[in-house]
């Protein structure tokens, strides 16, 4: 329960009976205090949030070949990836080393993102997937 400092909260506290704020505010004042605060959380529908680092999704087809490119040429050509990990697909007779990249954008409103999975067959680029719910 919250108190109020000053005279009437010290004269609360000789009588042993604590005052709330809502009991302090008058009515029109505690009016205004919720218009502001609703107009306080309108504003802040605005706020906009990105996340990780949108990669370019045309290296994979210009600057990348299939069982040549290196993990040094991925890195080279898309960056530090978000994650590492494993995959085992159906089509796969063995797991496969995947780097994943993620960026996301939005608001309160909307959100948007993208993915994309690079596999690796020991050390050569084995290919990517990639999904995005981002305009082009």
């Amino acid at each position: 329960m919250a108190r109020i400092e000053g005279e009437g909260w010290a004269r609360a506290r000789r009588s042993g009976t604590p005052q709330r704020v809502s009991d302090r505010l008058p009515k029109i004042g505690l009016f205004n205090l919720v218009i502001v605060f609703s107009l306080l959380v309108g504003a802040c529908a605005d706020i906009r949030l990105r996340m990780g680092n949108r990669p370019n999704t045309d290296v994979l087809e210009t600057s990348l070949r299939v069982k040549e490119s290196t993990r040094a040429d991925v890195l080279g050509a898309l960056g530090e990836p978000s994650g590492k990990g494993r995959a085992m697909l159906p089509f796969d007779t063995k797991p496969k080393t995947t780097w994943s990249y993620y960026y996301g954008e939005g608001s309160m409103k909307d959100s948007r993102q993208m993915l994309l999975f690079v596999y690796f067959d020991e050390d050569l680029y084995d290919g990517y997937m990639w999904f995005s719910s981002l305009p082009k």
